[in-house]
């Protein structure tokens, strides 16, 4: 069991956490007691409701809770020490004017409506807060200052940072207009809240250092703004740009030792958290502070070498001159020379991925080889991606340095140097299949050929890439087989092979009928078809667009829909729109009507309708689902896609969320507690009920060996048979895997067929006539059709299932020809 470590007070109470009552903070950390109260009422004979207040605010929640006619019964004070906080709205009122407080209550059911709001629809809440401070400032306008803050502590909770910024210049303007009285220390403290809050400007900050230079003086405005900026970014904030010169104009005035001041600031900052997002003018600004502290002591020098400055919007140009002048500063203060050797490996791949291969980073590497025992990783960051560098990686090979996994990351061709000769690379296992990857996408480009022409390393790659094409010719199943001369056509000439002449003998000789017969063997997925599918494509024609809800499936363009059911056809509609105005947005067949989501071009405003009412448009809510789902039919003749319940003419539909359904209690799938999983839930209701699943999904569990809760389907059909398995009216399927490394998957359907397999990711198992057993699809993108793979047991591709196919494929009726699964290899 791991042994849990205290933080550190001030880390806690920066968190927002209790510290221990004996804690001595610095005079500049206001800290308050944190007591329990408790309250009794009327209404709630024999119960007691206890709030938790610092004791900064406790006068204000005894004066809430009493004019919501509670009485305070008891209090345990002083638990531990929590950050001090100023009173809200309308604590503020109640406790500093008792005798006009009624005029904050009036409106604080206002304000908790205009709340409610602020998440979904900020701008309103914001519209509804202007209106009640107008209120206010007709009778109290001293109110106006605690009930804007509130507001802005309401719009930040919420996202609404600029519209909090917004509230809290509402308050200062309050507090100068109508020249009220205000607690130093409280409008501290109030700036740092709004500060970490993100709802300070720039201006806004430097306004602050005017107004107390203005109000506090020089010496005592420096020492709190100075405080300000500390907390704000031990707070997570990075440093704002004109920093520097308000903490320096407020020094200059209080007659201190600018450069001591600035040191002082720089040995606190470098060490907090976002000090690497600061602006590019804090590290022109205090470049000399760091170089002092730097060269002068250790501690501050760790620090330095541990920031990697990313400022915001920066082109190439400033980053790469940033990155320059950022590599020679630590060399100025001997960063690089006092290296440790614990995390030396994991330090160096941070700098290469910010610095890239900047000439101090290359020679670097070769200062540092000798040292470098644990893996480097030689990944650079390029914008928002992340690439492995080739120069780098080749670099460090050469001077014997491990590299660290390569993982899912690739080479960028177009960071590649011309002087680059992969030679090392080529050979290291793991990171010449990167090389291979990489020499494809620039094989045949014009920019890149130059870059691998003469050069061993790309010259072993390219072989390596030929072989592999060349190899799905001879071995693989014919969809495979035509994706490799498609790539062959694409990137090869006859002079390509001229450096590898048996390659060229092997694809002369190579023929694509054991291609051809190793498919029929497999199965023939084209042959299952759906005729009515295919009929309405064909009188549709292409830019189709497929959706709806299984089982029923809306094939539709911009003009008409044709409905389609296990029978065939159901509906015919035409679209009731204007096509120069107006686009349809999405379709949803239900309880024989098609509801039809139409979108107006200019205002992006969206209207639906129903088939059986064309002209009747409404708002429709709850039409935010995808495209295609499972529409489940409950006994009471409802429909739900997973969520609320609804039929048609609703003008409130639900929305598609993962479920199941044995015929008496719907399952959905969700995230909670930290992990995912099943639930009843009643659509009717809308109501979550226990944790629980299906009794098709409980049957296979087994020790040992652990449910895939996202591969498990359980849906009524209406259908007696179908290539993808039913049985007593039902449409079920269930995947497990081992617990251990052996990568074993079962999956199995309900009518009991069934498929074990190494290395293959089972999402559906697909009977193909003629053979034993079924072919396992592949989903790679969550909902069967949009990208699915029919594979072997072994994981080869034999056919690419795009929407349109699996769609078409949903009732297959057509058998192959039984003598073509016979055709071998040699005919």
């Amino acid at each position: 069991m791991s042994e849990i470590t205290p933080h550190d007070a001030r880390v806690t109470l920066r968190a927002g956490g209790v510290a221990p009552l004996a804690t001595k903070f610095p005079d500049d950390e206001r800290a308050s007691p944190l007591g329990a109260h408790a309250y009794v009422h009327p209404a709630l004979a024999g119960r007691v409701v206890v709030r938790l207040s610092p004791a900064a605010v406790a006068a204000g929640t005894d004066a809430e809770m009493d004019a919501l006619g509670f009485t305070k019964d008891a209090a345990v004070e002083d638990l531990g020490l929590v950050r001090y906080r100023t009173l809200g709205f309308p604590s503020w009122a109640l406790v500093h004017d008792p005798k006009k407080a009624r005029f904050a209550l009036e409106v604080t059911q206002d304000f908790r409506k205009a709340k409610k709001r602020a998440a979904s629809k900020p701008g309103h809440a914001r519209e509804a807060f202007e209106e009640i401070g107008k209120r206010l400032q007709r009778t109290v306008p001293h109110f106006l200052p605690s009930f804007w803050e509130e507001a802005g502590r309401v719009l930040a909770d919420e996202g609404s940072a600029a519209m909090a910024a917004q509230c809290f210049e509402k308050a200062r303007e309050a507090e100068r207009a109508h020249k009220l009285k205000v607690d130093a220390d409280d409008r501290d403290a109030v700036f740092l809240e709004f500060a970490l809050l993100g709802a300070l400007s720039a201006k806004t900050l430097s306004a602050y250092a005017k107004d107390l230079e203005r109000s506090e003086g020089a010496k005592d405005a420096y020492r709190r703004f100075r405080g300000i900026t500390i907390k704000r970014a031990l707070g997570g904030l990075p440093p704002w740009s004109g920093m520097g010169k308000d903490l320096r104009g407020l020094a200059k005035a209080a007659k201190l030792d600018v450069d001591a001041e600035d040191d002082s600031l720089m040995r606190e900052l470098v060490g907090t958290p976002a000090i690497g997002r600061a602006p590019q003018e804090l590290w022109t600004t205090f470049r000399p502070s760091l170089v002092r502290i730097g060269k002068a002591d250790a501690a501050a020098r760790h620090l330095i070498r541990g920031i990697f400055p990313t400022p915001k919007n920066d082109d190439d140009d400033k980053r790469k001159k940033l990155v320059e002048d950022w590599l020679a500063l630590l060399d100025e203060i001997g960063a690089f020379a006092d290296l440790p050797d614990a995390g030396l490996s994991e330090w160096l791949g941070k700098l290469i991925r910010w610095a890239g291969g900047a000439p101090r980073v290359v020679a670097l590497l070769g200062e540092l080889a000798p040292r470098l025992r644990e893996p480097v990783a030689v990944v650079v960051k390029h914008g928002w991606w992340e690439r492995l560098d080739l120069d780098l990686a080749e670099g460090a090979l050469r001077l014997g340095i491990p590299l660290a996994d390569p993982g899912d990351d690739d080479f960028d061709p177009d960071s590649i140097s011309l002087a680059c000769d992969p030679v090392k690379v080529a050979a290291e296992p793991r990171y010449s299949k990167k090389l291979v990857q990489v020499v494809a996408r620039m094989m045949g480009e014009a920019e890149h050929e130059p870059k691998m022409r003469g050069k061993e390393g790309f010259a072993a790659a390219r072989r390596a890439w030929l072989e592999e094409q060349i190899a799905d010719l001879e071995k693989g199943a014919l969809v495979k087989a035509e994706a490799a001369l498609d790539e062959l056509k694409e990137k090869t000439r006859a002079a390509t092979f001229a450096p590898y002449p048996d390659l060229q003998a092997r694809l002369e000789a190579t023929r694509l009928t054991p291609a051809l017969g190793r498919l029929l063997r497999e199965g023939i997925f084209d042959e299952l078809g759906w005729p009515a599918y295919e009929a309405a494509t064909e009188k549709l024609g292409e830019d189709l667009e497929l959706e709806g809800g299984f089982p029923w499936l809306v094939v539709r363009n911009d003009r008409h829909a044709t409905v389609l059911g296990p029978e065939g056809v159901v509906l015919e509609h035409d679209f009731v729109s204007n096509a120069k105005t107006e686009s349809i947005e999405k379709t949803l067949y239900v309880d024989g009507q098609l509801f039809v989501e139409v979108r107006d071009k200019k205002s992006y405003d969206d209207r639906g309708y129903w088939s059986s009412a064309p002209k009747t448009r409404f708002e429709a809510k709850g039409t935010g689902w995808s495209d295609t789902g499972m529409a489940t039919t409950l006994p009471d003749g409802s429909v739900t896609l997973g969520k609320r319940a609804f039929r048609a003419g609703d003008t409130e539909l639900g929305w598609y969320e993962r479920h199941a359904f044995d015929g008496t209690t719907l399952f959905t799938l969700g995230y909670q507690g930290g992990e995912w999983g099943w639930r009843e839930y009643d659509p009717v209701k809308d109501k979550t009920g226990r944790s629980s699943r299906p009794k098709f999904f409980e049957e296979f569990v087994e020790a040992g060996k652990k449910l895939n809760i996202h591969q498990l389907e359980l849906h009524p059909v209406a259908v007696k048979s179908s290539p993808l398995g039913c049985k007593d009216g039902f449409a079920g399927f269930r995947v497990r895997f081992a617990e251990g490394d052996d990568g074993l998957i079962e999956a199995e359907r309900i009518d009991g067929v069934k498929l074990a397999a190494k290395g293959v990711s089972i999402e559906g198992l697909l009977s193909i006539p003629a053979r034993d057993t079924p072919l396992p699809i592949e989903d790679t993108s969550g909902d069967l059709g949009e990208a699915a793979y029919l594979r072997t047991h072994e994981g080869e591709l034999l056919a690419d299932l795009s929407e349109h196919d699996w769609a078409s494929r949903g009732f297959g009726t057509k058998l192959p020809p039984a003598p073509l699964l016979a055709l071998p290899d040699a005919a």
